[in-house]
């Protein structure tokens, strides 16, 4: 009897979510490199929070994957997720905390819901797909890593567009505090 080898794609993902704490304008990134190509992703939302964008980024980053052509005729899927966010990475790789969450709801143990409901049921949905496999990895932010730079920077960007977009709506200017060197 002949022995099924497993294939995995391997991909790798640098993610990053930003926000804007007064008027909570926040953007989100990832850059995603595969084996043969790399690709920039990014959004932005008005009425977030930073832990909101950063899971967003990671969710976004899986589904733009999933929907790649170049990886659908694949067996399976192998995300390596770089994030510098604790809140995901903790929240997905800590042993007891996203099985708790199921277990009670998606609720808190004082029976409230937890933040970010939504998305991690989304997470969750794909830590149950049989060919998904995931890797989270904590990075340091700000340190020099390339692609989290550059997911840092995509991320920021959108926030401010969002928050100029907003003020606009508003009847604000956007003053920029941007130096270029």
């Amino acid at each position: 009897m002949m022995k099924k080898v497993e294939t995995m794609y391997e991909i790798k993902i640098y993610t990053d979510g930003a926000c804007s704490v007064n008027v909570r304008c926040g953007g989100w990134a990832a850059i995603i490199i595969t084996p043969n190509k790399r690709y920039d992703i990014s959004g932005s939302k008005i009425g977030t929070t930073n832990n909101a964008m950063e899971l967003m980024a990671v969710i976004q980053a899986i589904e733009e994957c999933l929907n790649m052509k170049e990886i659908r005729a694949t067996e399976g899927l192998y995300l390596k997720i770089h994030s510098d966010s604790a809140y995901v990475v903790n929240g997905v790789n800590h042993p007891n905390r996203l099985p708790k969450w199921r277990l009670n709801g998606f609720h808190t143990v004082q029976g409230d819901p937890i933040a970010n409901k939504e998305l991690w049921i989304k997470m969750v949905s794909f830590l149950q797909m049989w060919d998904l496999k995931l890797e989270l990895i904590k990075v340091k932010g700000h340190s020099g890593n390339r692609f989290n730079t550059k997911a840092d920077k995509l991320a920021s960007g959108r926030r401010d567009e969002a928050k100029r977009k907003l003020e606009r709506s508003k009847g604000y200017k956007y003053k920029s505090k941007k130096t270029f060197n």
